[in-house]
């Protein structure tokens, strides 16, 4: 037998005491969704909820969750566009009931560090998602990947993904501070990526197949183990930041002179007492076109040396 529908009143007395900001939007979600809403607060033990609506139904969903398991699914809500989940009391949510996020628009879900113990496998099959940010160490299961229309990632893994390299569309991945020791060889697969973040890891080498990401504009590799750089760099004809600083660095490849486009190229923190010799025979502070900043323990040189 099903539950007799809860009134409106009855609805909100479970949601006001959760809610944080966008009250002003309950009186605007129709019955349907103020029940949802309000299961989801329910199942979840959701504390400091914060909405945003329009014409009736919610399109972005901010709480933190209490509880170790969340429960349900987020199907009903079919104009939820984006999610933002921050740990609870309890600590990290270690499972989510299959199809929790089955929200059919759903396009963007964030994570605060900590919040998960592991990344949700069910966002990894969501035809729709175009976002996923975990804020920190995550552990990434091994599923096979459905994201069609994934472009930006962030996650903090130890050990490289090889389902990431099914991603041949992904625009930005970011997989800083998780204590990464190697990439993998073929990395260079990836040929949609323009933004690739590796900073605070523990990388000694890179693979020689990066010189393949032909469309990258932004290199993070700041505060690694790196000894070296490999010389295929030179062929990121569209990189226009690389930053290598803190590392192990005791010169850089000859190949970056190439690169016509870089603005910007952070070195400090490496194993050379003053810029290498190599710097000078990059050109770049003396290049008309470029308004590419070196630094090294405080010294800038460039065209916007004061």
């Amino acid at each position: 037998m099903n539950a007799t529908p809860r009134t409106r009143s009855e609805l909100q007395a479970v949601i006001l005491p959760a809610i944080l900001a966008g009250k002003k939007h309950l009186s605007e979600l129709k019955d349907d969704e103020l029940a949802l809403l309000a299961g989801f607060i329910e199942r979840c033990n959701a504390k400091q909820v914060s909405i945003k609506a329009s014409a009736g139904r919610l399109v972005d969903l901010t709480a933190h969750l209490n509880t170790k398991s969340a429960r349900g699914s987020l199907k009903g809500f079919t104009r939820l566009k984006s999610l933002f989940f921050y740990w609870g009391d309890v600590g990290a949510v270690r499972t989510f009931d299959d199809g929790f996020f089955d929200a059919p628009a759903l396009e963007e879900a964030q994570f605060q560090n900590g919040a998960v113990s592991a990344v949700p496998a069910g966002l990894l099959r969501h035809p729709r998602l175009r976002r996923l940010v975990i804020h920190g160490p995550a552990k990434f299961p091994e599923v096979k990947l459905a994201c069609p229309n994934l472009r930006e990632l962030a996650v903090g893994v130890s050990e490289f993904p090889a389902a990431l390299l099914s991603l041949t569309k992904l625009e930005d991945l970011s997989l800083a501070g998780g204590k990464l020791t190697r990439l993998p060889a073929n990395l260079g697969r990836m040929k949609g990526l323009k933004r690739l973040r590796l900073s605070e890891n523990r990388l000694t080498s890179l693979p020689d197949s990066l010189g393949a990401l032909t469309r990258l504009e932004e290199l993070i590799l700041s505060d690694n183990e790196l000894a070296a750089l490999p010389a295929s760099l030179g062929k990121l004809k569209n990189l226009r930041e690389l930053q290598v600083d803190d590392n192990a660095l005791a010169t850089l490849p000859d190949g970056l002179a190439k690169l016509r486009r870089l603005k910007l190229l952070v070195v400090s923190g490496n194993a050379w007492k003053a810029l290498p010799a190599c710097v000078e025979r990059l050109g770049l502070p003396r290049r008309s076109r470029t308004d590419a900043i070196i630094r090294q323990h405080g010294l800038v040189t460039g065209e916007d040396e004061g």
